[in-house]
């Protein structure tokens, strides 16, 4: 099976995601691809994928990620970024701020499409959105507390965090089905 282009244009996810990966690294490739707005994280991971495949020629894999808000009724889900974009994690964190359930799933879907098939690893994580502590951190990092921790997600160490979030859960679900 031909190593597929892992097809981001951001360098902290790529770090992160090859610093998940223990038997083999990716190459990664920025790519300009428009991507179509749905609330289906499996429908957006396909569609990147199959336009990924189309310009390359070549097996690709892709990552999309969902943040889903529980009183929020799965609100942003996969439109997460556009919130992190205008809003900033804070900004969620002042809407949620009020609520009595701050319940959230962070979701990872990584799509890995060779031009014939469609293949699907998922990682989910609960936990609650919290009051950001650690402004720099990455994405929603610093509001979410998974239910079995004590710290945010952007309190932990790579290591630690790569030990038990919804990327690593995906990316080594997706790394074993390569390896076999």
């Amino acid at each position: 099976m031909e190593k597929p282009i892992f097809i981001t244009g951001s360098e902290k996810k790529r770090e992160e995601v090859n610093s998940i990966l223990s038997k083999f690294s990716l190459e990664n490739m920025e790519l300009d691809l428009e991507e179509v707005q749905s609330l289906d994280v499996y429908e957006i991971a396909r569609d990147k994928a199959r336009r990924a495949y189309k310009k390359l020629g070549q097996p690709v894999v892709i990552e999309d990620v969902a943040f889903y808000i529980e009183e929020l009724n799965k609100f942003p889900g996969p439109l997460i970024k556009w919130m992190l974009v205008t809003i900033k994690d804070k900004g969620i964190y002042q809407i949620m701020k009020n609520f009595n359930n701050r319940n959230a799933v962070t979701r990872c879907v990584v799509c890995y499409f060779d031009g014939k098939k469609f293949s699907f690893f998922t990682g989910d994580v609960l936990g609650k959105v919290v009051d950001p502590k650690n402004r720099k951190a990455f994405g929603f990092d610093s509001i979410f507390k998974p239910n079995h921790l004590k710290k945010t997600f952007a309190s932990l160490s790579l290591e630690e965090k790569n030990a038990i979030s919804h990327r690593a859960i995906a990316w080594k679900k997706f790394e074993e089905f390569f390896i076999n």
